[in-house]
């Protein structure tokens, strides 16, 4: 345990350090090999200065004056014809928000700040004539200042190129025009002058506490902050959710199963738990402001075709909503939850499903109440599960809050009216527990929580617009329009507590956070699936079937059956993609939009910044001409309100693949790190992303401190061993004087770091170090 946790911590310590350093792995540094394959030899003054390359048959560095020589003995006289001088001689270049730093070149120059220069990090525009100013290309500079390397661009064509683009020169246009010295290609601008806004998408779709950051996002944020939500009469919305639990053994299941064979063995066949109208019965609850689990007498009050309605013995509910109660779910088994998720899992044995009205011990108010749950503990044996602290009612069951949340007078409207889509909800994901997990023995696993959710959401609408059909006068306080949930959709257009539009994640079921957001946007996710498929409302089973068969109960099970039966939907990309653009456009037909049923209000973020959960997604207006933002997570995507994906124009993120190709062992090792260990640890992953945030502001430093440079290539020798034994599953030995060597250069990085940068450089060490003395 003790090494796993500081292999843990040493993952976090590292990785910042580790992805600047393989930006100048290898004796590549300033000469890489993809640009001149034979001029691999680096040459530096005596002061440190980096003067330009020489070829591996001519690698003395020869200074004579201003000009750099190539020489294979200690003379200048064979310098050979190929040989190329990039730059004449060092001097002092001022760069706006860099300070100042040494760039061999003819004279001192100061770039301006418009268009703007961005060093390190590859080519960008500027308007002085220190190399071009002769030149019959045109007199506009392109200067990949970490390369030592410059071209030309006429006036016509003023954007360096970078990337596929790197030594072109692009054109402001609907279409970007390259010129080269091969013809003339055309390849997609960043963004277009018909786009009105933008989403930026973190495409990935685990379940996990991960994100990205956008970026600097650019244009304005639509925005409409409203501190509750209310109905047109003035009235407060209720929001209920239902509770959520960690999950218990799995090899409680594969036991409960083989004691269920013993009884069967036992009994000649399944033990059935029947009931009659009247019996009572205890039950095991334990509630929020319950220190432990207490028994609570009900008693049977109705008996329906498919459920035993159970009622608090301290509740005193009205005949007629008893009468409702298991009408109303008679109806949704055979109308609804059958037909579209499935049939239930009979735990007991009595071909029904319990239904328990009690009273709930928490502090509940309308503002936010649990209105229901249901536990899969309780298809496990009792005497397996209280020695984990839980209890067991050994049947197939759901609990319904049967007493009003605090405040309920200001609704002025029946509760258990109100709450009767909560039925619905829970025997859902009874059924859809039973479906996944229940009827497939050891194969058997849980969908991801906001999978669940969408379809016990899903669900609800179902049972409006079935209850609509029969009824087309019905009505529901918390429905509106053709059977959609009021509070899930006037959540997501208020956002009340700004967490969707600051990047709050569909995939992530973030149950510390703001709960109400997941609920928003699971339900629209699976509002959008149903609206556009042509399966219709059938999309859910063929979801589960689809993670049945195949085997994954993530993302790709949804994504899998949209691509199926929706027209248009390629990937799960394009899934998301088309989600969170409809979530803004509205369109009133089409993949962006829900086909008119109803109109969301899409906020932007907060701050010009944002850090977006996995399947979150941020939104800006935007006029004319844009680019995605520079310091991007490697999982961001912008989209235009078209719908087109719009590929950054300057290399964002890491820039580790570019320098040392994407091939190299060196990049796919530290690739394979990040995804296969950091990204799966709250510490590393957060490490990642603040590397993402200032890796120009570290790879300027390295770039202007040659020392610098030197010992982080030198280190990179030591690191990459540890990380392939990490990968590798093995429990890392870190030698002191490692960490000590780590240590020291971080503290000459910090040194020379802005504020926020040497913040986070402070924090990671003094994290690593207080780990390292626990142990001790």
């Amino acid at each position: 345990m003790k090494n796993r946790y500081i292999n843990m911590l040493f993952s976090g310590f590292v990785i910042a350090l580790t992805l600047v350093v393989s930006q100048w792995a290898g004796a590549q540094g300033y000469c890489p090999p993809y640009d001149y394959p034979d001029y691999t030899v680096e040459c530096f003054d005596e002061d440190g200065v980096f003067w330009g390359c020489c070829e591996t048959d001519f690698p003395i560095c020869i200074f004579d004056y201003d000009t750099l020589f190539c020489d294979s003995d200690s003379s200048p006289s064979t310098v050979p014809s190929t040989s190329t001088t990039i730059f004449d001689s060092p001097a002092t270049t001022s760069i706006p928000g860099e300070g100042t730093t040494t760039i061999p070149s003819g004279t001192t120059t100061t770039v301006s700040q418009s268009p703007t220069t961005t060093v390190p990090g590859g080519a960008a525009t500027t308007t002085i004539s220190q190399y071009c100013a002769n030149d019959t290309d045109g007199p506009l500079e392109c200067l990949d200042l970490p390369n030592q390397k410059y071209w030309c661009c006429p006036e016509d064509y003023p954007i360096c190129g970078d990337g596929s683009d790197y030594g072109m020169c692009l054109q402001e246009s609907g279409t970007t025009t390259t010129v080269s010295g091969e013809g003339t290609t055309t390849v997609p601008a960043g963004g277009g002058a018909g786009t009105d806004f933008i989403v930026g998408i973190n495409i990935k779709g685990e379940d996990a506490a991960h994100t990205e950051p956008s970026g600097t996002l650019p244009g304005t944020s639509p925005s409409e902050v409203k501190p509750m939500l209310y109905r047109k009469d003035g009235r407060p919305i209720p929001l209920w959710y239902d509770k959520q639990f960690p999950p218990l053994d799995p090899e409680l299941l594969k036991k409960t199963r083989e004691i269920l064979e013993d009884k069967k063995k036992h009994y000649g066949l399944q033990k059935t738990e029947a009931y009659d109208t009247g019996d009572q019965k205890t039950f095991w609850v334990k509630d929020s402001n319950d220190r432990a689990w207490r028994e609570l007498s009900a008693t049977n009050m109705r008996t329906g075709t498919y459920s035993y309605l159970f009622i608090d013995d301290s509740l005193s509910i009205p005949e007629a909503t008893l009468d409702l109660y298991v009408t109303e779910f008679d109806f949704m088994y055979s109308n609804v939850l059958s037909p579209n998720i499935g049939d239930f899992s009979d735990r007991d044995g009595n071909g029904k499903i319990t239904v328990l009205l009690y009273n709930m011990n928490d502090s509940g108010s309308i503002n936010m109440y649990m209105g229901g749950y249901f536990w899969m503990k309780d298809y496990m044996e009792d005497s397996l599960t209280k020695v984990q602290g839980v209890r067991s009612n050994e049947m197939d069951i759901v609990y319904i809050r049967g007493n009003e949340p605090t405040g309920w007078e200001q609704i002025g409207g029946d509760f258990y009216e109100y709450n009767l889509t909560t039925l619905v909800h829970e025997c859902q994901h009874l059924i859809h527990f039973g479906v996944e997990v229940w009827t497939q023995g050891e194969n058997g696993k849980a969908s991801d929580v906001w999978i669940d959710e969408m379809m016990a959401m899903s669900t609800e609408t179902i049972y409006f617009k079935e209850k609509l059909k029969a009824d087309m006068f019905f009505t529901h306080p918390s429905m509106e329009g053709d059977g959609y949930l009021t509070d899930r959709i006037g959540y997501y257009s208020a956002d009340p507590r700004n967490s969707i539009r600051n990047g709050h994640g569909l995939c992530y079921w973030d149950q510390d956070g703001d709960l109400l957001s997941n609920y928003a946007l699971s339900y629209l996710m699976g509002q959008y699936l149903s609206i556009h498929s042509s399966k219709g409302q059938g999309i859910f089973k063929d979801i589960l079937n689809y993670m049945i068969a195949s085997g994954v109960h993530d993302y790709q099970g949804v994504a899998g059956a949209a691509v199926q039966t929706i027209s248009g939907i390629s990937s799960w990309e394009d899934l998301l993609k088309s989600y969170a653009v409809a979530n803004m456009a509205n369109q009133s037909a089409g993949l962006f939009g829900y086909n008119g049923e109803f109109i969301l209000k899409a906020n932007g973020p907060t701050l010009n910044k944002a850090n977006v959960h996995n399947g979150g997604a941020v939104y800006r207006n935007v006029e004319g001409q844009w680019q995605p933002p520079s310091g991007t997570g490697p999982n961001i995507r912008f989209y235009d309100s078209a719908g087109t994906l719009v590929p950054a124009t300057v290399a964002s993120g890491c820039f580790a693949s570019k320098i040392l190709g994407d091939d190299s062992d060196e990049a796919n090792i530290l690739r394979d790190f990040r995804d296969e260990v950091l990204s799966g640890k709250e510490t590393g992953q957060e490490m990642v992303n603040l590397y993402y945030q200032h890796a120009e502001e570290i790879s300027s430093i390295i770039f202007k401190n040659p020392d610098i440079r030197a010992e982080t290539k030198r280190l990179l020798s030591g690191i990459i061993p540890v990380i392939t034994e990490i990968l590798n599953g093995e429990n890392v030995s870190i030698k002191s004087d490692l960490k000590k060597e780590i240590d020291m250069l971080c503290d000459d990085i910090r040194e020379k770091a802005g504020p926020e940068l040497k913040e986070v450089i402070e924090k990671v060490q003094k994290t690593f170090d207080n780990t390292m003395a626990k142990w001790r």
